[in-house]
């Protein structure tokens, strides 16, 4: 019975089939079937690799930028320890603009020193802002004179205020009168509309000092 059951299924065994290497004759399995070396993470996986030849990775690790810094610094530049640039530059002072020509405020001192000698008395010239009170601070300015002050004779002009103080001092006023100041006012307020800021200014202190001679 044993040798029967072999022979009937023998037919099934002896049908063509793909045969059967042995395991000697297996080919091995590829590199990349090879589970060990599978599961290891390609090169271009491996961060501590990357991070190491990645060239711009090694500059933002080891110093700035490069972009944020200037190939060449400029003269009087340097860098300092934090990483900032320090630039030391020289700076030219602008003047003031003055509103008088040389030839002009030449003119202005001959009159101031000319009617001071006449007169005796010293006049003088401000131009200026003079603040919200400017009756006031024009008083202050004589006051400034200190032992020229009862002698002062101040023209103050404020020409973004569009003010024109004349102040005297205590033995002055007694030569020029209030309505003198007026007057003299008056005629340097012409000159200013004219836009003739230095003529009127020598105008009003001839009237001051005409005033303060009686001519």
């Amino acid at each position: 019975m044993a040798t029967g059951d072999h022979k009937r299924d023998g037919p099934a065994a002896a049908a063509p089939a793909k045969p059967v290497r042995s395991d000697a004759e297996q080919p091995e399995p590829a590199e990349h079937d090879q589970p060990a070396e599978h599961d290891q993470p390609a090169e271009h996986d491996q961060p501590a690799e990357h991070d190491e030849t990645a060239e711009h990775d090694e500059t933002v690790v080891s110093e700035p930028a490069t972009h944020d810094q200037p190939r060449e610094l400029e003269r009087g530049a340097v860098v300092a320890g934090s990483g900032r640039i320090s630039v030391a530059r020289r700076v030219t002072p602008v003047l003031p603009t003055l509103p008088f020509t040389r030839w002009q405020l030449a003119r202005m001192d001959d009159a101031l020193t000319e009617y001071s000698r006449i007169t005796g008395l010293h006049f003088s010239v401000y131009l200026g802002d003079l603040g919200p009170d400017t009756r006031a601070r024009a008083e202050d300015l004589v006051d400034s004179l200190g032992a020229q002050s009862a002698d002062a004779v101040l023209v103050a002009i404020s020409p973004g205020q569009r003010v024109v103080e004349v102040v005297t001092g205590s033995r002055a006023r007694q030569r020029v009168t209030d309505r003198g100041c007026k007057i003299a006012v008056m005629s340097m307020v012409t000159m200013f509309e004219a836009g003739e800021l230095a003529d009127g200014i020598t105008g009003g202190l001839r009237i001051l000092a005409e005033q303060a001679t009686g001519a």
